[in-house]
């Protein structure tokens, strides 16, 4: 039983982070395709059985044999294409990461020292138009901190549809950009605002800022 209820607690929180990180829409489809793609993976293992028995029987001619092999091959493609968008994510993920080095080189091209007061101060007073702006450009210049997407994420979703980039749009540019656990910690600060919590205080921070 208590397998049970922490698989059971594992697929939920699973599809909450897919709906946060995708919206209904999008979890719905990536489960579809997902399910798809293992459907037509098993029945094009079941062909392949098929078609090794057939070959060692004997049994069927040669146009038998060619159908089966086709009927493998054309279910081998349908999996592959449902799994294909998500495969090609983590497969490319290390050159689209070379690229973002190569168009948005950070500090060591001599970017202005990296300085949170004044989008701090911006969020302290809610003027989140004027806050994303240097968050932004803290993001060109210092790609790789943390606490930026998550600052930046919380002015975003206050902006709403107002944001030049949604939270979602920075959760994937976190995704390409930090290692895997650091990307989460982006992404919770979304979990934590559906959930009506406030992940980012920026009183305190720009009251501590000197």
């Amino acid at each position: 039983m208590p397998k049970l209820n922490r698989s059971l607690h594992f697929i939920r929180e699973t599809w909450l982070q897919l709906v946060f990180d995708r919206g209904w829409s999008g979890a719905v489809m990536l489960v579809v395709r997902w399910l798809g793609g293992g459907f037509f993976a098993g029945l094009a293992a079941l062909t392949f059985v098929a078609v090794v028995k057939l070959m060692q029987e004997g049994e069927a001619g040669a146009v038998g044999l060619a159908m089966a092999l086709l009927a493998f091959f054309i279910l081998v493609t349908a999996s592959v294409g449902c799994f294909a968008p998500d495969l090609a994510l983590v497969v490319f993920r290390p050159v689209t990461r070379w690229i973002d080095d190569v168009l948005f080189p950070s500090e060591q091209l001599g970017a202005p020292p990296l300085n949170y007061r004044l989008a701090r101060l911006y969020g302290r007073e809610m003027e989140w138009e004027k806050a994303e702006a240097q968050y932004r450009q803290m993001a060109r210049d210092y790609p790789l901190e943390v606490e930026l997407y998550r600052e930046w994420l919380v002015v975003s979703h206050h902006l709403g549809r107002a944001a030049l980039e949604s939270p979602e749009e920075i959760i994937k540019r976190a995704r390409r950009r930090l290692s895997p656990g650091e990307a989460k910690a982006v992404e919770e600060v979304l979990f934590e605002l559906v959930c009506g919590e406030n992940p980012v205080n920026f009183v305190v921070l720009a009251g501590g800022e000197g």
